[in-house]
């Protein structure tokens, strides 16, 4: 989220986010980070993702979380 949030696309308000929102920012990560982890961890990753983070914060803006 940090790099993002330094990318050109933040910066520019009229451009919309690559992510659209933080459940498209963490489902990003995990497609990227799926083939680099063991099954477990990659598994782990996204039940915690699925259950506790994007019921919470999933629909917020990412350029809006501090």
């Amino acid at each position: 989220m940090r790099a993002w949030l330094r990318s050109p696309d933040a910066a520019n308000p009229n451009q919309p986010p690559e992510y659209g929102n933080v459940a498209g920012l963490l489902d990003a990560y995990l497609a990227r980070v799926k083939d680099s982890k063991a099954d477990k961890t990659y598994r782990s990753y996204e039940s915690i993702i699925r259950h506790h983070i994007k019921p919470r914060v999933g629909a917020l803006d990412p350029a809006r979380i501090t």
